[in-house]
């Protein structure tokens, strides 16, 4: 079965009219238990700097956005200067780097990649204990580098989002999660349902629970960050199991985003997730929000029954 197209962190702090998101690494110095990528990094081959530059200047009169993403971007050597190549010489406006934000712990790394022309970072966050999201990255002291990044991103001025994934470890410390982040500054932040692909589809009976379990925690997460002035958003879930908080679903936000990764381009990942990432059953049908509703991720379908879905009248 074809490897999907997945992509976490949907665009909370993009400004772009149009983004053009490029993986330039499937290296990583995490090991997420549910990395939709999986053993990507073992057989799939990096572009190289010239082809990545191709891409981003081939693109540039389309797209006024670039997201960096990987794998882990900060890993290549060479992302700052694909990023001063992206602003000073292909003009985009709106750069983001997508990142566990560990090398950002070193504040020298940051200001070199801010000096090249990065305004703006979406971080990886995962448990609000070093326990829980050294759990879950399986890497040893990636919880107090991240945290020291965040804080360094926003002592320096630029704009910070967070994403975490939702698991069976993390679901029940989701307002912790937020709590904490509130009490650092954090303004935007998104819990995301995983994909169940790669790591996560291997690991599935440990990491992935039901949604209606899931999304009560969700929206007091959503509350923890409102009490300390933070948006905070939702990726995956279908609007019936949000209930009040259905407008908090990042699915709504529809900035256009083109893919590039070594299984080949999505010129337009909302409709690609849309028609070909989410699925509905055939009761969702009946429900008042099925016009603005993109209904669970697909593979979430293929794991459990949906049944806990209700329509809504």
């Amino acid at each position: 079965m074809a490897r999907k197209r997945h992509r976490s962190g949907l665009g909370l702090i993009e400004s772009g009219k149009n983004i053009l998101d490029i993986k330039i690494t499937h290296e990583c110095n995490n090991l997420c238990r549910f990395c939709v990528a999986g053993d990507c990094r073992m057989i799939a081959k990096d572009l190289s700097g010239d082809e990545i530059k191709k891409r981003i200047s081939d693109n540039a009169p389309s797209c006024d956005g670039i997201v960096f993403t990987g794998g882990e971007p900060t890993v290549r050597p060479d992302l700052p200067e694909l990023v001063r190549y992206a602003r000073k010489k292909c003009g985009y406006k709106t750069i983001i780097i997508q990142t566990n934000g560990r090398r950002m712990a070193y504040k020298s790394y940051l200001e070199e990649l801010l000096d090249s022309g990065a305004g703006q970072f979406s971080v990886s966050i995962h448990g609000h204990i070093p326990e829980l999201h050294e759990y879950l990255t399986q890497a040893k002291g990636s919880f107090s580098q991240t945290l020291l990044a965040m804080c360094n991103i926003i002592e320096c001025g630029a704009v910070l989002a967070t994403n975490t994934v939702i698991t069976k470890s993390n679901c029940r410390n989701l307002d912790g999660i937020a709590k904490l982040l509130g009490s650092m500054g954090v303004k935007q932040m998104q819990f995301a349902y995983p994909h169940l692909e790669g790591k996560a589809l291997v690991n599935a009976d440990n990491i992935a629970p039901p949604m209606t379990i899931a999304a009560p925690y969700v929206c007091r997460a959503i509350e923890a960050a409102s009490r300390h002035g933070a948006l905070a958003f939702t990726e995956g879930f279908p609007l019936c199991v949000l209930g009040a908080f259905k407008d908090h679903a990042v699915e709504n936000i529809h900035t256009k985003r083109k893919i590039i990764d070594f299984l080949g381009d999505i010129e337009d990942f909302h409709g690609h997730r849309k028609n070909c990432l989410k699925k509905k059953n055939d009761i969702c049908s009946d429900c008042s929000l099925a016009d603005i509703c993109e209904g669970p991720w697909a593979d979430y379908l293929e794991r459990f029954s949906g049944e806990e879905f209700k329509p809504q009248r």
